[in-house]
């Protein structure tokens, strides 16, 4: 159980590894620690966030609505883990940006779910070879052609 817990937590993007061989790599480790019952992105923190964020005191949760809120906490520190992880010669920028923009705006820019950041980091493009510029632009799909700001 502590090897499946150490190679979850030290799982990251190699350098050229594309994002679907990263995110493929990922969901196994993932899965083996949900199958030992590791709980490697558990933490009683996170649902202190959770009810902040949703303006209602723990004090006054109900044991399911504090389960309910530790499985959001839960998929949220997936989703960074992922993140976090990403090979930081191409996703540095990306990360630099979110890490500002928390300390800037005392908002949470992160990704919230596994998927959001699977996503971010498709979609997410340097502005030329040797540019310094970056930005985010939605990926080519159907879907996520919908799901675009307007």
């Amino acid at each position: 159980m502590f090897q499946a817990k150490l190679d979850f937590l030290k799982l990251c993007q190699n350098k050229n590894q594309s994002v679907v061989d990263y995110y493929e790599k990922y969901i196994p480790v993932k899965e083996v620690c949900e199958t030992l019952e590791v709980k490697v992105h558990d933490d009683p923190g996170l649902v202190k966030i959770i009810a902040k964020e949703q303006g209602k005191n723990v004090v006054n949760l109900s044991a399911a609505e504090k389960e309910a809120m530790m499985d959001i906490g839960r998929e949220r520190m997936m989703g960074i883990h992922l993140f976090m992880g990403s090979d930081r010669e191409r996703y540095g920028s990306a990360i630099n940006n979110f890490k500002h923009a928390y300390l800037m705006d005392k908002k949470n820019p992160y990704p919230k779910t596994l998927h959001d950041s699977y996503t971010l980091l498709k979609g997410w493009t340097r502005g030329g070879k040797h540019s310094t510029q970056t930005k985010w632009e939605y990926p080519s799909t159907p879907w996520a052609t919908m799901m675009a700001p307007r």
